[in-house]
């Protein structure tokens, strides 16, 4: 999820102050990417869009995927969609994340700073597991817990800072 490969450095307006644990070119071949939203090279960089892009699927929301084109996927919140593969299948559910405190500045789509989702991962014998994507808001994560019910495994977006930005203009 929201793929990361340039190395430190001053990418547009961030100075990424350190490099990814591991190589794109070292994860092997890779079914799926979910990107949570494609404005912010924080997120994603011009080698983890690379990478993505090279995948046969990327589950994104709907904004993204018609920026970034096809093998994208847009999938609203609250919907699915079905990976297959492996012993079965894999349902991937875009749920409602909030890139911003409630307070911040909407853009025109009425987004805090920009439009980003989450997903739910599902499947028969698997564990359920919530990726909160760039999500500031803890009502969103309440929200997603009060429709899935039982989830196996959170991965809340807490995130230490790997970028600054590179003037007090920057995100």
């Amino acid at each position: 999820m929201d793929p990361t490969f340039d190395p430190p450095g001053v990418h547009s307006y961030l100075t990424k102050l350190t490099g990814p644990a591991v190589s794109a070119g070292s994860l092997g071949p890779v079914d799926a990417v979910l990107i949570s939203h494609d404005q912010h090279p924080g997120n994603l960089d011009d080698d983890g869009r690379r990478m993505a892009l090279a995948a046969p699927l990327v589950l994104t929301h709907p904004g993204a995927a018609s920026r970034l084109g096809p093998p994208a996927v847009g999938v609203p919140p609250w919907q699915s969609h079905d990976v297959p593969g492996g012993p079965g299948s894999l349902a991937v559910r875009a749920v409602p994340a909030v890139h911003g405190p409630a307070d911040g500045q909407r853009d025109a789509s009425g987004h805090i700073n920009c439009e980003v989702t989450g997903f739910v991962l599902s499947g028969p014998g698997l564990p359920t597991v919530y990726l909160s994507g760039n999500n500031a808001s803890m009502s969103a994560v309440k929200d997603v817990a009060d429709r899935v019910g039982e989830i196996d495994i959170a991965v809340l977006f807490a995130g230490r800072r790997a970028c600054r930005p590179r003037n007090a203009g920057g995100h």
